[in-house]
């Protein structure tokens, strides 16, 4: 069995920050956001294929299209629709899927006191 070549060993992602806690959300701000930022701390360009919410309350609205290259940083930028969820404490991940060998995530979590 040979390795899918779309995938490399010498591309590693590393996030700033994996797990965001919006706190408490109200109706105050409409629609929370966070921007998570990584550095292609590889030696190859990196590629973000896709990003997997794990769940529809998660509003994927921006991440870095272009390769990134050894020693750049991207970002992945999302929103949580708390209309779209039940009331009280969450934890949602984000599955980041590159050209890196290992599918990543990262987490936002909070309070929700809408609904």
């Amino acid at each position: 069995m040979t390795a899918d070549p779309s995938y490399s060993k010498d591309v590693h992602i590393e996030f700033v920050d994996s797990v965001y806690d919006f706190g408490n959300i109200d109706d105050t701000i409409p629609l929370p956001k966070h921007t998570f930022t990584f550095i292609n701390s590889g030696t190859a360009p990196l590629i973000i294929n896709s990003i997997d919410p794990s769940c529809g309350c998660i509003q994927v609205l921006k991440y870095s299209i272009k390769p990134i290259a050894p020693g750049e940083k991207g970002t992945v930028t999302v929103a949580f629709d708390p209309q779209s969820d039940t009331k009280g404490f969450f934890s949602k991940t984000i599955g980041i899927r590159s050209n890196e060998l290992l599918f990543r995530y990262v987490t936002i979590k909070g309070n929700n006191l809408i609904k």
